[in-house]
């Protein structure tokens, strides 16, 4: 992949992140009915690098990359892709994951089967995932880390949990709204997911 192709989609990916994830939360709710479970992500700038690969150079902090993207003021030196390809493999699924809250069908527990990689939940489906680790600085979030040309079942712990509803959220809003869940499994109506205590309590009802 040439530089120029990967700025045009990492440019492309950016506006993608401002219009869909910045600053958001998402409550991503899996399991059964019966035996729910959840967690709840924060999306900030300077967390859009991690799911690049690329490097950055000339002392370009996160932030600033993630700005110069949207600004369209990224050129090819500003970066480098890695050369064991794998800067690639995310931008070749890098669009598809700026929609995590309409693609992902599913989430589990990475199975640590790279030993370079170090994230702790995944979702995703069987084109590619999102990895998730715990915020440093808010524990009670998890933050996206990481890209995976991969199915999730190739780097999960099983079982693998099915995915039954996504909340969205502003970082400012105290609450989800139910009107707020922008995905729900086909055979799941929204009134089963609010029956959780838990979730209910995060929701304006």
């Amino acid at each position: 992949m040439k530089k120029e192709e990967a700025i045009q989609i990492l440019t492309g990916c950016a506006k993608l992140y401002h219009e869909n994830l910045l600053n958001n939360n998402l409550l991503f709710v899996f399991g059964t009915i019966s035996s729910m479970r959840y967690f709840e992500s924060i999306f900030l700038a300077q967390n859009f690098t991690h799911l690049t690969g690329v490097i950055l150079n000339n002392n370009i902090d996160n932030v600033e990359f993630y700005n110069m993207c949207t600004g369209r003021r990224l050129s090819p030196a500003d970066f480098e892709l890695k050369k064991d390809g794998t800067t690639k493999m995310k931008l070749l699924v890098l669009t598809q994951v700026m929609n995590i809250h309409k693609t992902a069908k599913m989430v589990g527990d990475y199975n640590q089967t790279r030993l370079k990689l170090s994230t702790k939940k995944v979702a995703g489906g069987v084109h590619a995932c999102l990895g998730f680790t715990v915020a440093k600085e808010s524990p009670m979030f998890y933050v996206p880390n990481t890209v995976l040309n991969e199915n999730i079942k190739h780097v999960t712990s099983k079982p693998i949990e099915r995915l039954l509803a996504i909340f969205k959220k502003r970082v400012d809003d105290k609450k989800y709204q139910p009107l707020s869940c922008v995905y729900l499994a086909k055979d799941i109506e929204i009134e089963s997911i609010l029956s959780n205590e838990e979730i209910k309590n995060k929701t304006c009802v």
